[in-house]
């Protein structure tokens, strides 16, 4: 499925909960009012967990998430759905989600690297820090600290496909600076404030 026939299918899916956004997707299965390409609708765990995709053409078939390629039966790690995907980060969480694979990293600590399926290839970020204790974050370029890196803010989220944040503080190192974050961290580290050496 491609990265566009993938994005509209996604918002269709957040959108059809709310019966006033129907009417905006006249296009696709009739009675539904599906996009073209879009798989059908599936059902399973609002966790995320596998999802068993209606209809005749799947019945029986465990898919994960929205992509609907076959899982084997021992996989553990699930797409999330559509909730998590780009704001389902939970409180004292920094979370950091991938197109690429439709999964979301959630981290209440400190990281100095990055799994690799999370690793160079973030499309959104969310800090759902809390007060009290350090709740800003600071994402890195490289791993272990040792690059430029941009600062959240608690209870915000960003949205990098669309390149507007950049790595734009440094404390000794500067690799990386003035670049995307869109699909470039590998590290993160909770702070008390934003800014260069923190």
């Amino acid at each position: 499925m491609s990265y566009a026939v993938r994005y509209r299918c996604l918002a269709y899916r957040h959108h059809q909960a709310d019966p006033r956004d129907r009417t905006a997707w006249s296009a696709g299965d009739s009675a539904t009012g599906r996009p073209p390409g879009c798989p059908r609708r599936t059902t399973g765990s609002s966790s995320g967990g596998p999802r068993r995709v209606l209809g005749e053409a799947g019945r029986g078939r465990t898919t994960s998430g929205t992509c609907g390629s076959p899982l084997p039966r021992r996989a553990i790690l699930t797409a999330p759905g559509i909730a998590q995907a780009d704001g389902g980060c939970n409180t004292g969480e920094f979370c950091a989600y991938a197109d690429d694979n439709g999964l979301t990293y959630r981290n209440q600590g400190n990281s100095t690297d990055w799994p690799d399926w999370i690793q160079n290839k973030v499309d959104w970020v969310g800090n759902r820090g809390t007060g009290g204790s350090p709740a800003q974050v600071n994402i890195y370029y490289n791993e272990n600290y040792r690059s430029a890196y941009a600062c959240i803010g608690q209870g915000h989220e960003w949205n990098l496909r669309t390149d507007s944040h950049i790595f734009s503080w440094t404390a000794g190192y500067s690799d990386g600076l003035g670049l995307a974050v869109h699909d470039n961290a590998a590290s993160h580290k909770w702070v008390w404030s934003c800014g260069d050496n923190t």
